[in-house]
């Protein structure tokens, strides 16, 4: 979850740009006035009391709840929802249904023409387009719709969030299915080896007794012995270090042999993990966090395979849940008068230029920052990457943004008569001693 989210979530960053004077076109200027609001009422949205239809999950808590959800489930479901609510504040909320709220058993023709209902899903026949969903009520949901089996929902206000991997699939797998045996056989034979530890660090030994026809003297054959009396092993058992326990006539202690170590343990749950590994599509060192066997150059190739498989996935959540969510808050917040009108009034007329907002995932850093850094300048001198790449790549920020801080932070310094903060990286001075506030 952390890889995919990261700590703070997925963000928005306003992506409305300035029109032509008096045309439809839009200019390279982004509108700071429209998109400083946008994401100031975006950021009230997501908190969990606007959200959320129970008031109990933020957005960040949805996003993790979906990133979580792919690995046992294969996916998750999110139901857009509309409650009352004056004018100023939105009506949308959300709430996430789990895969099992899908009525698999649903199937079968339906009454609309054109129509069939296949593991609780209705699909129309021609286009194979999802027209409803038939959702069973949850904890919540039962005290809403106490009487139904299942509750249908029109494909409009649910989101089936999963990554299809094969032509036609409509359903999501579990992204554990195909390493589910190799957990399996894993747990057994760690269950098998610990169990073989812990009996042979336990077990003292094995206390033999005389056959029956030799019994010791005063007692008979099979002779039950006292309830209240401690046998020889009950002695053993509560016995502390360095004591003696005297045995009874005839009883003598055998030592059990259960074998040595093959010492094939690590190597044997190494080769597991290695297959588990792969059956998700990543490297050992993510999945196992075991070093041991790597150096700098594999365990950089293996993380960043990784990271492009997280990128991938990222961009496919922001596909289906992100921008979802996004256009149908934009929507109610304009009708709503969230965002106002003033501003916002043309979005009724043209919409396509509100429709694309920049979502910046989260970034990774490396542990050798100080080469990385010059790596950057160079890539950037060359001309082989941008400023605005490099800083969304290794802070998770957008250039304007951070462009505007600096500004900032330089005239605030300047006005204190504390010097500048910041080098230009590009005109060849003091390129590798740039200070913690240089951009990268």
């Amino acid at each position: 979850m952390v890889n995919l989210i990261g700590p703070k979530g997925i963000k928005m960053i306003g992506g409305i740009h300035k029109r032509v004077q008096g045309g439809s076109l839009s200019t390279n200027e982004k509108d700071e006035a429209k998109n400083s609001i946008l994401e100031r009422e975006w950021k009230r949205f997501c908190r969990a009391e606007n959200f959320d239809l129970a008031g109990r999950r933020s957005f960040l808590q949805y996003e993790a709840a979906v990133a979580n959800s792919l690995p046992p489930d294969g996916g998750c479901m999110v139901w857009a929802a509309r409650v009352p609510a004056p004018m100023g504040e939105n009506t949308l909320r959300f709430q996430l249904l789990s895969m099992q709220q899908l009525d698999d058993d649903y199937n079968g023709p339906t009454t609309a023409a054109g129509r069939f209902w296949h593991l609780g899903i209705e699909y129309e026949q021609a286009t194979g387009r999802v027209a409803n969903y038939a959702i069973l009520p949850g904890n919540i949901n039962a005290g809403r719709f106490p009487q139904r089996k299942h509750v249908i929902v029109p494909a409009s206000e649910i989101r089936h969030i999963f990554i299809p991997e094969e032509i036609e699939q409509t359903r999501e797998v579990p992204w554990l299915l195909p390493g589910i045996t190799t957990i399996h056989q894993l747990n057994e034979y760690e269950k098998a080896h610990w169990v073989k530890k812990r009996n042979a660090a336990n077990t003292l030994g094995f206390i033999k007794r005389p056959p029956a026809d030799v019994a010791p003297a005063g007692t008979l054959p099979n002779e039950a012995p006292d309830p209240g009396e401690l046998t020889t092993a009950d002695l053993i058992a509560r016995s502390s270090a360095g004591q003696y326990i005297e045995l009874a006539d005839g009883e003598e202690i055998e030592t059990p042999d259960l074998g040595g170590d093959d010492n094939q343990y690590p190597e044997v749950v190494r080769t597991m993990l290695r297959r588990f590994a792969a059956a998700l599509s990543l490297s050992y060192a993510t999945l196992s966090r075991d070093f041991t066997q790597m150096n700098w150059a594999t365990l950089r190739q293996a993380v960043l395979e990784d990271r492009d498989y997280y990128r991938s996935t990222q961009g496919i959540i922001i596909q289906q849940f992100h921008q979802w969510v996004y256009e149908l808050w934009l929507d109610d917040s304009v009708v709503q008068g969230v965002l106002p009108i003033r501003l916002f009034g043309d979005y009724l007329v043209n919409p396509d230029p509100y429709l694309t907002p920049g979502w910046q995932p989260r970034s990774w850093k490396w542990v050798d920052p100080l080469k990385e850094t010059k790596a950057l300048i160079e890539a950037r001198k060359g001309r082989l990457e941008t400023l605005a790449g490099q800083i969304a790549e290794t802070t998770g920020e957008d250039l304007e943004t951070v462009v505007a801080q600096l500004a900032y932070e330089e005239k605030l310094l300047q006005e204190a008569g504390l010097g500048s903060l910041c080098r230009d990286s590009g005109s060849g001075t003091d390129e590798g001693s740039t200070g913690s506030g240089s951009s990268p």
